[in-house]
């Protein structure tokens, strides 16, 4: 492991939308991580799910660009959607 790599990255839902105060929706955003965890896209150290963001402490596996920091990032997980203003 890679901890040059090792990045802190926090994420907000649009609009902060507080999603994931539904447990439901909170566990299936640990079950994306737990997965992407599971077939070694990254070692996820640390995270903390809040009701309108998330911050995760992760190394990405060495195929693997860093995280993506842009606001217009589509949702993969399937979480949410929304359309451009």
């Amino acid at each position: 492991m890679n901890l040059d790599r090792t990045f802190f990255v926090t994420t907000v839902t649009w609009q902060r939308t507080p999603l994931f105060r539904n447990p439901q929706t909170a566990e299936l955003m640990m079950d994306v991580l737990t997965n992407y965890r599971e077939q070694k896209k990254y070692d996820l150290h640390e995270f903390v799910i809040m009701p309108d963001h998330l911050h995760l402490l992760i190394t990405p596996a060495a195929d693997i660009s860093a995280p993506c920091n842009s606001s217009k990032a589509g949702s993969r997980s399937g979480l949410g959607k929304h359309s451009e203003d």
